[in-house]
């Protein structure tokens, strides 16, 4: 599957973004992939990574939190295509085509019981 963002609100409200390099972070530093400069969004707000094809978002600790849907994530969770993610005041859609790209560099992490407990860190 090739995953891409909609940014619905944000810094670039109206654009999509493939996430052709995984993880892919969120953040208000200029080495994040999508950069936020909003004062509710930490430096390294989130990040998003692909396990056997599902992809995950992970809250890398942020003061303000991620939100899928309107839910809190606690660690991590899995998103779906359609998914909304809330990082400070910006909001993405996930979305997804189903052919896999060559050019996609995906991280495997390994899930420790159910998918929402997933055990990854955020990369530097």
């Amino acid at each position: 599957m090739e995953w891409k963002l909609s940014i619905l609100r944000g810094a670039a409200t109206g654009s999509e973004v493939p996430l052709r390099r995984l993880p892919f972070t969120i953040g208000r530093t200029r080495d994040c992939d999508i950069v936020e400069p909003d004062g509710h969004v930490s430096r390294r707000h989130c990040q998003l990574a692909v396990n056997e094809g599902a992809l995950f978002v992970l809250d890398c600790g942020s003061r303000n939190g991620v939100f899928v849907n309107g839910e809190r994530v606690e660690g991590s969770r899995q998103v779906q295509a359609g998914d909304c993610i809330r990082v400070g005041s910006a909001v993405y859609c996930v979305g997804c085509t189903e052919r896999k790209p060559t050019d996609v560099e995906e991280t495997q992490i390994e899930p420790e019981g159910v998918a929402k407990s997933l055990s990854f860190t955020c990369t530097a």
